[in-house]
């Protein structure tokens, strides 16, 4: 077997305290069905979150009170120095394992696309010392970001509003980070494509993504803003990146972390029921307690598989 056709298991979070009712739902088999303050979800819950749709402009609209709303969960979630601000079931362990096969150092040039509040482009530029550039079509997001790279003296980095399938940017660049983001992406291949050709050669793809079969028909009626949940047969990973050029350096499997990461945001979502609503309303915590409920049980039951990879440009080419 070849250094490509290992997969490490990362469990970086797997030995912070969480609430035992948390832990016990991570143990196969049969995992327990979202509740909702401390009660069982009914069928009114579940249809009411799943016609909760994705709307972007109230997304924007929201992104402040829902930026800060993550930042205390994300605090509590996370384990000790796991946490740096990112909005997603990433550590900072994931991120520094990624780092080690990715050849980037302060020369380095690196996109980050999708980058949100920039809060992993930026552990990256510390951890490095690289220059990043960010590019989220979130405006609100770019300004947050922007905002923190303020407060951090000698970290290069700079955000623009921009469309990652559009690839609103020129390269070349040493890598290209797509993190945490991949799932909500419907063009894939044709993303992975346009890194390849914004990637100097031998540079790098930084990538995480949600493995598995496309949702069932029950399995998007509950949950919720599912038309975002656009999972990648894992079958299909491999293929997806040599035929659009690349050589994959290292392959990790993040689904246990992940999942304990999801339950622990379950368990302090409903537990702070009252600060989540009134920042976001009924809905919105609601919305948001089923969404890291079923990321926990999904990626705990095998249902989904959490994988994150390392995929260079080959020199010659």
């Amino acid at each position: 077997m070849g250094d490509d056709d290992r997969v490490k298991t990362n469990s970086g979070n797997a030995g912070r305290n969480l609430p035992r009712r948390v832990v016990a739902s991570l143990r196969p088999p049969g995992l327990p069905s979202p509740t909702i303050n401390g009660r069982p979800a009914s069928s009114s819950d579940v249809v009411l979150a799943s016609r909760i749709k994705h709307d972007a402009r109230s997304d924007e609209q929201n992104l402040p009170a829902l930026h800060a709303v993550l930042q205390m969960l994300g605090s509590r979630a996370f384990g000790p120095g796991e946490y740096v601000g990112q909005q997603s079931f990433i550590s900072v362990s994931d991120v520094t394992a990624l780092l080690g096969s990715s050849g980037l150092e302060a020369e380095s040039e690196v996109l980050d696309l999708c980058c949100g509040a920039g809060s992993v482009g930026l552990l990256v530029a510390r951890s490095t010392g690289c220059r990043v550039v960010g590019v989220d079509r979130s405006p609100a997001s770019v300004q947050l970001a922007r905002q923190s790279v303020a407060t951090m003296p000698g970290v290069r980095a700079e955000y623009i509003v921009g469309d990652a399938e559009c690839a609103s940017v020129a390269g070349p660049f040493d890598g290209v980070m797509l993190v945490e983001t991949f799932l909500a992406i419907r063009r894939k291949r044709s993303l992975v494509q346009n890194i390849f050709r914004l990637l100097r050669p031998a540079g790098c793809l930084i990538a995480t993504v949600e493995a598995g079969e496309p949702l069932s028909a029950e399995e998007r009626h509950h949950m919720p803003a599912s038309e975002t949940v656009q999972l990648l047969p894992e079958a299909s990973l491999r293929p997806l990146l040599v035929q659009s050029g690349f050589r994959i350096r290292s392959l990790i499997d993040l689904t246990e972390a992940h999942a304990q990461v999801a339950a622990g945001f379950a368990g302090v979502i409903e537990q702070e029921a009252d600060t989540v609503a009134g920042a976001l309303g009924e809905s919105g915590w609601r919305k948001m307690l089923l969404e890291h409920q079923r990321w926990a049980e999904w990626l705990a039951s095998g249902r989904v598989r959490k994988l994150g990879f390392v995929a260079e440009r080959p020199a010659g080419s």
